[in-house]
């Protein structure tokens, strides 16, 4: 998945990249001998960031970047005068493509996949637990405050807490342990917000 994070991430740049590298293969001997240590420096740069954090338990995108201006050399090497018309057409049409896709993702996208909105209407501290699975971006928006909810009797300990997670999940708790609860939210990522308060 990283290694599709960095095609991403670094677009157009690293499809340019691919093409020009498949365009000169016949020229890697020129490499070989005129820039040997740079060329094999600048690959190390641009591949040891996916190397090192695809042993990472949890992958993001902003792990490609520190090889990003590896990829910015390595193009560089590559280009001919001949590649200046369509090199210059891609540079334009790029920061168009990068806004249209910034003001998608502030339109609502980002947040089908992530719980950040969820988040930002709990209140810091009051717990709040997740039920089936805890994603990793409730984890991170949470700053690790959200649990998965794995023992149930931990919440005859509170007053009050959140619940997370599916509809129908939460519903079945609610009915099971008789819960005191409302919902507060419905998440576009399909997980909905509870706000709970224990039995006396």
């Amino acid at each position: 998945m990283l290694w599709l994070y960095w095609l991403q991430s670094a677009a157009p740049w690293s499809i340019v990249f691919l093409v020009l590298a498949w365009k000169r293969r016949k020229e890697r001997a020129y490499f070989s001998k005129a820039h040997k240590e740079l060329y094999s420096f600048l690959l190390c740069w641009l591949i040891s960031p996916m190397l090192l954090f695809s042993l990472a338990g949890n992958i993001l995108p902003a792990y490609v970047l520190p090889g990003i201006p590896a990829l910015g050399l390595l193009v560089s090497m590559h280009v001919h005068k001949q590649d200046y018309r369509w090199l210059a057409g891609v540079g334009a049409i790029a920061p168009v493509l990068l806004l249209i896709a910034i003001g998608i993702l502030n339109m609502g996208k980002a947040d089908s996949r992530s719980d950040r909105i969820i988040h930002e209407k709990t209140h810091k501290n009051t717990p709040a637990f997740y039920i089936g699975e805890r994603p990793f971006s409730g984890q991170f928006y949470s700053r690790g405050q959200a649990k998965l909810l794995d023992d149930w009797q931990r919440l005859d300990e509170l007053k009050r807490f959140y619940l997370v997670g599916k509809k129908s999940d939460i519903d079945v708790l609610i009915s099971k342990y008789s819960f005191d609860c409302e919902k507060v939210f419905d998440s576009p990522s399909k997980r909905s917000l509870y706000d709970c308060i224990a039995n006396e």
